[in-house]
């Protein structure tokens, strides 16, 4: 098998595994999610738990994740900006249907961190996902007054 090969049957070990236990579960939380799905798909991908910090806040913003393309200590000295904005929601949430608390939608929310974060430049991704969907977006500048456009780019079902 090929690296590239041995990742995507890697995540599908962890989608299965992981979509079977939370199912089993019935209810599982948000941190659920995280634990079983997502920190083990970033892993997978390249970007160990030691690539990542958890709500870091800038201006009222809270993403579930930053993950960056080196280890935190060495991108936090060097100024790196984040490749990775994270919002993760649990299993099975509607990205387009506000939440009880709030009147954001999953997919707002995320775009306005891609948006408004410190961390987040053009080059980086953001990242909206429950462990088996996984909805990105991009940011560019817009021409008009340097405001910054957010773009959905695609969308993933890795667990169909």
């Amino acid at each position: 098998m090929t690296g590239l090969a041995e990742k995507a049957a890697r995540i599908a070990g962890i989608l299965e595994a992981g979509v079977a236990a939370l199912r089993a579960a019935g209810s599982a939380s948000e941190a659920d999610t995280q634990d079983r799905l997502i920190a083990p798909v970033f892993a997978a991908l390249g970007y160990p738990a030691g690539h990542t910090r958890r709500h870091v806040s800038d201006r009222g913003n809270y993403p579930d994740r930053i993950v960056w393309p080196a280890p935190v200590g060495h991108a936090e000295a060097h100024d790196l900006p984040a490749r990775f904005i994270v919002e993760e929601k649990t299993l099975d949430t509607n990205f387009d249907k506000p939440r009880a608390s709030r009147a954001d939608t999953p997919s707002r929310q995320i775009q306005r961190y891609l948006r408004q974060h410190r961390l987040a430049d053009d080059s980086t991704i953001g990242v909206l996902t429950d462990g088996r969907r996984w909805r990105l977006y991009e940011r560019a500048a817009d021409s008009g007054g340097g405001s910054v456009a957010v773009r959905r780019a695609e969308e993933f079902d890795l667990w169909p």
